[in-house]
């Protein structure tokens, strides 16, 4: 296709899960602490905030930063440089993933943000979050619980946005937000199980949540995902140079690797996705005569895996 004579660049405020409360990192100290640890990540949310506001502190004093500015970009009739509500079109949650998987933009007053401008805008507005990026984690048990947070975290989100803007899922919006490297659902998406019941999780919950509930919540995840159509991103070059191989063989899944197949497997089961780069700067991604989100594109299709390249059907998806 003919390239646009002009490109609008635009960007997303970003917000690092690290710059948060030392008691949102969930480590596993003692050997084996199962409990304690599960505990310890049920004490993060709030029955009505989402979120424990005194843990994310600096994320709320930000976002109200953000707010005035907002308002004021608003009342100025500047044109040059364009105004700043306008190249801003969301958030982005970002930062290693490790030992945090609590987003702040869970708490209520990032939903009604949302909400409010996504009204505005018509829609064009959302957020980005990294949930998913982990290859492996010191034991199966703490990625299960990793991806559990991460899961409990994205129904609460969606559950607030549907209340607050009384509105179901619709095709003439775009999404609320958008999921970055969802590699850990990989696992999760291939299986066929039904909906377990979604389990208490809420702070002060008796007795406390256990891994097996915060397991609970993963396939509840995925399903408003998928009825949200929020699309998960897929970058095979990324993939590739996290986990050091693009083979999902029984070595690879020993070690704690998940398979490349990531893509097919969203589209097999009805998930929308978006293939992107990442990093571009730090590692390029060229095959044959094609650079950037090209060369994704292709990687994806050829796939290294035999069983789940893609197939003519599957790519007019795109």
């Amino acid at each position: 296709p003919e390239l646009p004579a002009k490109v609008k660049y635009r960007y997303l405020a970003g917000f690092n899960r690290r710059n948060v409360s030392s008691h949102c990192c969930l480590k596993n100290k003692k050997n084996n602490q199962r409990n304690d640890v599960s505990r310890k990540a049920s004490l993060v949310f709030h029955p009505t905030n989402g979120v424990d506001s005194s843990l994310f502190r600096d994320h709320l004093n930000k976002l109200q930063t953000l707010k005035s500015t907002f308002t004021e970009s608003r009342a100025s009739n500047s044109m040059w440089p364009p105004p700043l509500h306008r190249m801003c079109v969301g958030l982005d949650y970002f930062g290693d993933e490790l030992h945090y998987p609590h987003c702040s933009f869970v708490h209520r007053q990032f939903v009604e943000f949302l909400v409010q401008e996504r009204t505005i805008r018509n829609g064009n507005f959302g957020f980005r979050i990294h949930a998913g990026e982990m290859y492996r984690r010191e034991n199966n048990w703490m990625m299960n619980l990793h991806m559990g947070v991460v899961s409990a975290s994205i129904c609460s989100i969606l559950n607030q946005y549907e209340a607050l803007s009384k509105a179901p899922p619709t095709k003439d919006w775009a999404p609320p937000f958008r999921i970055g490297h969802g590699l850990g659902f990989w696992h999760e998406l291939r299986r066929n199980s039904n909906l377990p019941r979604y389990p208490d999780l809420v702070a002060k919950s008796n007795p406390a949540p256990l891994v097996a509930d915060w397991c609970a919540a993963i396939p509840h995840a995925l399903a408003k995902l998928k009825r949200w159509r929020i699309p998960i991103e897929v970058m095979p070059s990324s993939h590739h140079c996290l986990q050091g191989t693009r083979l999902p063989d029984a070595k690879a899944n020993t070690a704690g690797i998940f398979g490349p197949d990531l893509l097919s497997t969203l589209l097999t089961k009805g998930h929308c996705a978006i293939i992107c780069t990442d990093n571009y700067g730090i590692w390029s991604c060229k095959v044959d005569n094609y650079s950037s989100v090209a060369a994704e594109l292709v990687l994806a299709v050829r796939d290294s895996n035999h069983d789940t390249p893609l197939q003519e059907h599957d790519v007019r998806k795109f």
